[in-house]
Parts: structure tokens; C-alpha cells; sequence
């Protein structure tokens, strides 16, 4: 990316800019162009070839009378780890390196579409850190990353964060709501059953000339001061 510096002169002819990489001195080819009618101000231009400081030097009529730093970075450098959809109030986490980019200010500005949410950042190896944040909400979350200011390839990212509670409830209504379907118990060992014992039951099913798959979903709570267990079993044949 070009590099952009304004001067102010009195006479152009004096001027002596040099422009060279701070950590290796090599020189860097530069412009220099008039920008205004009374020819004072000039525009200095720069195309740097490494991600990495840059001093830019101006003398008038041979004495040094500025020095200048431009840090200069390389955002096609960063790369992001995967983002996976996730769960509300579940950390969602992913890492963003930043190896190669140059020195800068790595942002990160994370929304679910009503609010800003917090995001921590931690450094866990040299230019590589890993954010976290906590959703709140169900729904897209965009995920903004920019560095030095200057969004990174990719960025927005769009993931979906998801409310398993949500899903389970509406799962379970559709069972219940689904009485065509269900089957009934007739036997088994339950009531009594210790830790480390099988658990079995009888299931009657249709009498048919083949046998048919059946789905068994157990769900169930626990009251852990009496240690009692609640089961409730929901056996559905499928086909």
C-alpha cells in the first residue's frame, strides 16, 4: 500500500527526503509532487516492501529538520481460525494471527445485531491471540476484525448462536403432540433399579410380517438430595 506524507517548503530545490526501512536502513524509492498552487506543499509517496517500520527523513538546505516513523503493516498476513457456530451462554472462542502483519492494533467488534458484546483477548504466543466472548442472544452474530483500522479479509464474519434448551422443548412438544405415533410400555424392570444395574422394558409394537426399527427417548431429572431418579421413556416405531 502506497505510504502518503505532506511537507510544507519554501523552495523545493533545498529539500532532501530519504526514505529507508528502520530495522535494515535499505533505501526506498520515493515521489516527491506539488499539491498546491504556490508550489510550498509537496506530497512525499512511498510503495514499502516489508511489513515493518519505516523512517522517513527531511532536510532543508542540508541540515536534518524532520524524522519521521510510519509503521507499516500487512493485513492479507492475518489469518483466523475457524469460527464454529455456538451456544448462548457458552464462551465461543477462535484465534487471529497476526505473524508477518507488522506492528499494529488488532480490533475486535463483536454484535448480535442489538448490542456490542464484551470480547477478551488473550495472548497466547507471539502476535497470536485467542478472543472469547459469551453470547447472550440466539440468532447471527457479526464478527468484525480489523487491524491498524483496516478490516481484514473475510470480515464481517457471520456465525449463528443457538439456544439448545429452545430446541429441545419444541422437540418434545412435537413428541407429545404426536400421539398417532407413540407406543406404550406394557413391562419391565424399572422401579427399583440400582446404579450399575441394567435397566430393560417391554415394548409392544404392531404385529407386522418384518421387523421396523424404534427410536427410544428417555428423558428424565434428578433430585440429588434424595438421590431419587424420575425417568419417563417415549418409544416411537420409525417408518
Amino acid at each position: 500500500m502506497k505510504k502518503i506524507k505532506l511537507v510544507n517548503v519554501a523552495a523545493s530545490n533545498l529539500v532532501s527526503i530519504l526514505v529507508t526501512e528502520s530495522h535494515s536502513g535499505r533505501a526506498v524509492p520515493h515521489t516527491m509532487t506539488s499539491i498546491s498552487n504556490d508550489k510550498n506543499q509537496y506530497k512525499i509517496s512511498f510503495i514499502p516492501n516489508t511489513a515493518r517500520q519505516h523512517t522517513v527523513s527531511i532536510s532543508y538546505d542540508g541540515k536534518l529538520v524532520s524524522t519521521n516513523h510510519v509503521d507499516v503493516c500487512n493485513v492479507n498476513k492475518i489469518r483466523v481460525s475457524s469460527m464454529n457456530d455456538g451456544i448462548v451462554g457458552i464462551p465461543s472462542i477462535f484465534s487471529v494471527d497476526t505473524h508477518g502483519a507488522g506492528e499494529g492494533h488488532l480490533e475486535v467488534t463483536i454484535s448480535d445485531g442489538q448490542q456490542t458484546l464484551p470480547a477478551e483477548l488473550k495472548s497466547v504466543h507471539a502476535r497470536k491471540f485467542d478472543i472469547a466472548f459469551t453470547p447472550e442472544i440466539t440468532g447471527k452474530h457479526s464478527i468484525i476484525i480489523a487491524f491498524n483500522g483496516i478490516s481484514i479479509e473475510g470480515s464481517p464474519f457471520m456465525i449463528n448462536i443457538h439456544d439448545p434448551s429452545i430446541s429441545d422443548k419444541s422437540h418434545s412438544d412435537e413428541v407429545e403432540d404426536d400421539d398417532d405415533d407413540h407406543e406404550f410400555l406394557i413391562g419391565g424392570q424399572l422401579e427399583g433399579t440400582k446404579v450399575g444395574e441394567v435397566a430393560w422394558l417391554i415394548c409392544e409394537t404392531s404385529l407386522t410380517d418384518f421387523y421396523e426399527d424404534v427410536n427410544l427417548y428417555v428423558t428424565g431429572i434428578l433430585r440429588k438430595k434424595e438421590k431419587i431418579f424420575c425417568l419417563f421413556f417415549v418409544c416411537r416405531r420409525s417408518g
